[in-house]
């Protein structure tokens, strides 16, 4: 029964137009966030964190869409962190994403 689970999760964003369509939406978004915080246009301006609600369908969707995802069952409560930094000898901004299951840089 948990492959069955699994292949569902997978071929619900399994081509690259699929996962465009359902991750897409949220990683534009949180883009144009970080965009704004980077250039210092977020309001307001002293904001830290953003935290979204989602179900596990759209984190699997989300992960699809950047290739972090295993086809592996999502637990409840998984969790997806990422984290905007900016190297300190080069000026250079990178995202860091953590899971519950790994870190990717």
């Amino acid at each position: 029964m948990q492959f069955l689970a699994e292949q569902s999760f997978i071929y619900n964003a399994y081509t690259k137009e699929m996962q465009k369509i359902k991750g897409g939406p949220f990683l534009k978004k949180m883009f144009a966030e970080m965009l704004e915080k980077r250039n210092g246009k977020l309001s307001p301006g002293n904001r830290k964190l953003f935290v979204y609600a989602a179900h596990d369908w759209t984190v699997g969707n989300i992960m699809a869409s950047l290739n972090l995802w295993e086809g592996q069952m999502l637990r409840f409560a998984v969790t997806l962190i990422f984290e905007l930094h900016q190297n300190q000898q080069t000026g250079e901004y990178y995202i860091e994403v953590r899971s519950c299951l790994h870190t990717w840089t």
